[in-house]
């Protein structure tokens, strides 16, 4: 019988940093940074890392978005920020029962959660999307 890995899966918002993110991250952290919306070669050096980051995080949203059945992430460019959005559609009625509302709430944490470590991984990893997706999916065989 192989020896038994004890794997945590609890850490929520404090999980430490992997060797990769550190790595991608180094050179930024190490004194590299400068002012992105500056006009100085320095600054333009750090607004062309922050466009590639931005280039492959649509990648991504596209590479995830191909496997969601409901709901899509989305990209808003203003705030730089990844969004879940969700709709319901209501014909005929005049509001959502509270069944509905706990789905769609459900559905869009169950799908957040999901695909967050992918995010991670190119925001933070360096990993190239497709590596992202791979990594962060989890394919789950037999029953707990």
């Amino acid at each position: 019988m192989s020896a038994l890995t004890k794997v945590y899966l609890d850490y929520n918002a404090s999980a430490p940093l992997c060797a990769e993110a550190a790595d991608a991250m180094h050179p930024w952290l190490a004194g590299s940074a400068c002012n992105p919306s500056s006009a100085h070669r320095a600054g333009q050096r750090s607004r062309a890392a922050v466009e590639q980051a931005r280039g492959q995080v649509a990648e991504l949203i596209a590479m995830v978005n191909e496997r969601l059945i409901i709901g899509h992430f989305d990209l808003w460019i203003d705030d730089g920020l990844v969004v879940y959005r969700h709709s319901l559609l209501l014909r005929g009625i005049s509001q959502a029962s509270v069944e509905q509302l706990e789905d769609l709430v459900d559905i869009s944490l169950n799908e957040c959660e999901r695909f967050y470590p992918a995010f991670q991984f190119v925001v933070w990893g360096g990993k190239k999307p497709a590596e992202a997706v791979e990594a962060a999916i989890l394919e789950t065989r037999g029953e707990a």
